[in-house]
């Protein structure tokens, strides 16, 4: 018999309608009910965890830590593979987080837009999905997320961490960098699949070991993320900027940023050589884009670092992790060099 074990962490899988609001279940713990029943129907053994227990939206880098040590707890047993179930408003978060390391196992997350009493719900479908994925010795150890394919709920994609896209306010379903797709699952078919050679690629952060809670706090204070926006001026970049030792900007889809003569807010503050942070700067779309703007070029020879396929909620995980490390600005450039345009 197949033996997982399930990290539940709160989220919309976990909430019931109470007077009009839909809110993380306290008590009465349906979801560890709809674990064991549907581990049963598949025929596994499973083993539940519950570190934490709150909606996605309050989950904080410190969280973070709690469900990756869980996440290393269970791998440490001899389960077939791991899967934990999250709300989808910070789930790619977690995500890039859990994707920065190597694991012995399947680690699976999954969730839910819709909870698991209304008769709409993906729930089961992800469930099922996700842990028929997580005990399935033909799919290699790491961090995926299975989550339906279409608000019909009738599959589920299999994506790999890394890739999964945060979502926009009016989707239903989760969707990868560049559409790439492990496998999908269906109720009558099963797994089918296995793309598992064409992904992006992701830097690793190597063995498995955690900053503590005040190296991540403190290394928080460290580092800004911002997202570009038509307009955004200089004061506004130098407030959000100062003090800082790394600074994440998030360009636009095609790798560019404000960078003309008569609109260069952002040129300016790169190029400033007081107290200048490490200014990272992410994505450039190297699949759909064969060459840079000339507004990338400028940001680039202004001092900014702009790097290929690294989305930038997944920059700023990374940069955040490794300063937690340790890790200086000039180690973390060090360590995304093959990344960088």
């Amino acid at each position: 018999m197949k033996k997982l074990t399930v990290i539940t962490t709160g989220g919309t899988i976990a909430s019931v309608l109470k007077e009009g609001v839909f809110s993380v279940q306290e008590k009465g713990r349906e979801i560890d009910c709809a674990i064991q029943d549907t581990a049963e129907a598949l025929g596994y053994a499973v083993d539940i965890l519950s570190p934490i227990n709150k909606n996605s939206e309050s989950i904080t880098p410190v969280d973070w830590l709690t469900i990756l040590a869980a996440i290393d707890q269970a791998c440490a047993t001899d389960v077939d593979g791991v899967v934990v179930l999250h709300g989808t408003d910070t789930m790619p978060y977690t995500l890039a987080a859990a994707g920065c390391f190597s694991w012995a196992k399947r680690v699976c997350f999954t969730g839910a837009m819709i909870p698991s009493e209304c008769a709409d719900s993906d729930a089961s479908i992800n469930l099922r999905a996700a842990m028929s994925f997580a005990v399935d010795s033909t799919y290699a150890h790491g961090a995926y997320l299975a989550f339906r394919s279409h608000g019909d709920n009738l599959s589920a994609s299999i994506l790999y961490a890394h890739e999964v896209k945060p979502l926009a306010f009016d989707e239903d379903c989760f969707h990868s960098l560049y559409n790439n797709v492990v496998a999908r699952y269906t109720e009558s078919g099963g797994l089918q699949g296995s793309n598992i050679d064409k992904h992006t690629c992701f830097p690793c952060l190597g063995e498995f070991a955690l900053p503590s809670q005040a190296e991540l706090v403190a290394s928080q204070q460290q580092l800004a993320y911002i997202k570009l926006y038509p307009g955004i001026d200089l004061p506004t970049l130098q407030v959000v900027s100062q003090g800082r030792a790394v600074v994440v900007i998030e360009l636009y889809h095609s790798g560019t940023g404000p960078a003309s003569v008569d609109y260069g807010d952002l040129l300016r503050l790169l190029e400033a050589s007081t107290d200048k942070p490490f200014f990272a700067l992410s994505a450039f779309p190297c699949k759909t884009i064969q060459y840079p703007y000339a507004s990338t070029q400028a940001l680039i020879q202004a001092g900014g670092h702009v790097y290929g396929d690294l989305q930038p909620h997944c920059l700023y995980v990374l940069c955040l992790l490794m300063m937690a490390q340790g890790k200086q600005a000039n180690e973390i450039k060090v360590q995304l060099s093959a990344y960088q345009l």
